[in-house]
C-alpha cells in the first residue's frame, strides 16, 4: 500500500470522525440543556470540547477547504484558535469529574491554559501571524494529559463513576498525542496524522461515562418522583375518608398541599351523641419530613378520644408524645370540641392562627386561647374557652398558610381580609364557602386558575344549622 493511498485513508478517517466528534458534540450540548440544568454541566463542557474539535479535523480537509471558499487564513485560524482553547473545556470536564486534582494539578492547568490561550490569540491577532505563540501548546497539551491521568488515580470515589474507562481513554490519547509528536520532533519517520483517532477514542469514553451519568440521574430523579408519589398516596390515606355526619352540624374540610406531599393535617374525634372534636394542624417545613409527622400527629390525636372532651387535655397529651421526638421542627394545632346537645363549643391552640367565629348577625370573634407550639415544653398547661355556638354560626379553623399567601407586591392577604370575606360570605354553605374562599385568595395573589399557595393551606368549616 503506497503513501498515497495511506493518506488517503486518513483523510477519510478524518472526515468521520469529525462529523462524528462535531455531531457528538452538538448532540451532547442539547441533552445536557447547559442553561436549564446544572446538574449535566460535565456533559455540556464534554459537548463543547467535541464541538470545537470536530470542527478543527473538517477544517483542516482540503475537501472541505475546497467546498467553502475562503482565503487560507482563515482556515489556519480556524485550526490554531481552536487549538489554544479546546483544553480549556476539556480541563473543565475533569475538574467537575475528578476534582482539582492531585496538588490541585487540573485546576492550575486549566487556569494556565486559560491564560495561555487569551495571550496567544492576541499575539496572533496583533502579529497578523496564525500560530505565531503556538509553541508551548505540545508541552501544554502533554503537561495537561499527564495531570489528568495522574489525578484519575486519586479522583474522589462516590461523585465520580467511570474512573476507569476515562482513565483508558486518556491513555489512549496520550499515546497518540505522544506518537504524533515523536514524528513531528523526527525521533520517528513519517508524517502521520493520528491524533484524531485518540482524541475520537477518548470523547467515546468520555461520552460514554457522560451520557451513563446523566442517563442515571434521570433514573433517580423518576425514582424520587414515584416515591414521593407513594408518599402523597399514603398521606391522603391517613387524611379522613369521610366526613362526620352529626345532627345539627355541616362540616367541610380541604387541604391544598404546596408540593406533593404536606405537613398539614386535619382529622376528626367522633365522640358520640352529637359530640364531636375537630383537629387542625400544621408541621413547620415541607415536604416528607413534615409529612411525616403530620402522620405522627394522627396517632397522637387518636390517643386523646378518652378525653376528647377537654380540648386542654388533648393537647396536653399530645404534647407530651412529642416532646424529644421532632428535633428541630415542631407543631403548631387547634382543637375544638363541640356538642349539639347544649349548643357550646370548647377551644384550645398551641401556637396556631386563631380560630374564627362568625356570628348569624355578621360578627366575626376571634378565638385566641393559645399556647405554645406542641413538641418543645413538656412542662406547659394548655387552656381552652368555652363560646356559645348557636344556630347560624359558623366556626372557621385554617393554617397560616392561608392568611400568608402574598401578591405581586408582596402584601399577605392576612386575616383582617379573612375575616371580612368570612363576615360577607356566611350565606354560603360550608362547602362553597371554602370553595368561593380558596377561589378568591387565589385571585386576590394573581394566581387565578392555578392555586398553588406558598406554604400548605388548610380550612376546616362547622356550620351549626338552623333549627328545624
Amino acid at each position: 500500500m503506497n503513501a498515497d493511498l495511506i493518506r488517503r485513508w486518513l483523510q477519510l478517517g478524518q472526515l468521520i470522525a469529525g462529523v462524528l466528534t462535531l455531531t457528538a458534540g452538538v448532540a451532547q450540548l442539547g441533552f445536557s440543556r447547559p442553561f436549564k440544568q446544572d446538574r449535566n454541566r460535565p456533559l455540556a463542557f464534554l459537548g463543547v470540547t467535541g464541538l470545537l474539535y470536530g470542527t478543527r479535523l473538517l477544517a483542516n480537509l482540503p475537501q472541505i477547504q475546497e467546498l467553502i471558499p475562503a482565503p487560507r487564513l482563515f482556515w489556519l485560524y480556524i485550526d490554531t484558535w481552536v487549538s489554544y482553547i479546546i483544553l480549556v473545556p476539556t480541563l473543565y470536564y475533569f475538574e467537575l469529574a475528578f476534582g482539582g486534582g492531585w496538588r490541585q494539578a487540573i485546576r492550575w492547568m486549566r487556569r494556565i491554559v486559560t491564560l495561555y490561550a487569551v495571550a496567544a490569540m492576541a499575539i496572533d491577532a496583533l502579529t497578523g501571524t496564525p500560530a505565531a505563540a503556538k509553541g508551548p501548546l505540545n508541552y501544554l497539551s502533554i503537561a495537561a494529559i499527564g495531570a489528568v491521568f495522574a489525578s484519575s488515580f486519586g479522583a474522589r470515589p462516590t461523585p465520580f463513576q467511570g474512573v476507569r474507562v476515562v482513565r483508558a481513554g486518556v491513555l489512549v490519547f496520550g499515546a497518540f498525542v505522544l506518537f504524533e509528536n515523536l514524528v513531528r520532533a523526527r525521533w520517528l519517520p513519517g508524517t502521520w496524522t493520528v491524533e484524531w483517532a485518540g482524541v475520537l477514542v477518548m470523547l467515546g469514553c468520555l461520552g460514554y461515562v457522560a451520557v451513563s451519568r446523566a442517563v442515571e440521574n434521570d433514573r433517580r430523579l423518576y425514582e424520587l418522583k414515584h416515591e414521593l408519589e407513594t408518599a402523597r398516596q399514603i398521606q391522603a390515606s391517613i387524611l379522613p375518608r369521610r366526613i362526620p355526619v352529626i345532627e345539627g352540624l355541616a362540616i367541610a374540610a380541604r387541604l391544598l398541599p404546596m408540593t406533593e406531599v404536606a405537613g398539614d393535617f386535619y382529622d376528626f374525634l367522633e365522640l358520640g351523641a352529637g359530640r364531636i372534636g375537630i383537629l387542625a394542624a400544621d408541621v413547620s417545613g415541607h415536604g416528607v419530613p413534615a409529612a411525616l409527622i403530620a402522620s405522627m400527629v394522627k396517632v397522637a390525636l387518636g390517643a386523646q378520644v378518652g378525653q376528647g372532651e377537654n380540648p386542654a387535655s388533648v393537647l396536653n397529651g399530645m404534647n407530651q408524645i412529642f416532646c424529644g421526638r421532632l428535633e428541630s421542627q415542631f407543631v403548631t394545632a387547634a382543637y375544638v370540641y363541640l356538642d349539639t346537645a347544649d349548643g357550646r363549643l370548647r377551644y384550645g391552640a398551641a401556637g396556631h392562627p386563631p380560630a374564627l367565629l362568625v356570628r348569624a348577625n355578621g360578627e366575626v370573634d376571634d378565638l385566641v386561647e393559645n399556647g405554645v407550639m406542641l413538641g418543645h415544653f413538656p412542662d406547659w398547661r394548655y387552656t381552652w374557652v368555652e363560646r356559645p355556638f348557636r344556630p347560624g354560626d359558623r366556626l372557621i379553623l385554617y393554617t397560616d398558610g392561608l392568611i400568608e399567601v402574598s401578591d405581586a407586591r408582596g402584601d399577605f392577604f392576612d386575616a383582617e381580609r379573612l375575616r371580612a370575606f368570612a363576615r360577607d360570605g356566611r350565606a354560603r354553605d360550608a362547602g362553597a364557602f371554602i370553595d368561593a374562599l380558596v377561589g378568591h385568595v387565589s385571585s386576590w395573589a394573581g394566581r387565578a386558575g392555578a392555586p398553588r399557595f406558598d406554604d400548605d393551606v388548610t380550612v376546616v368549616v362547622v356550620d351549626r344549622l338552623p333549627l328545624p
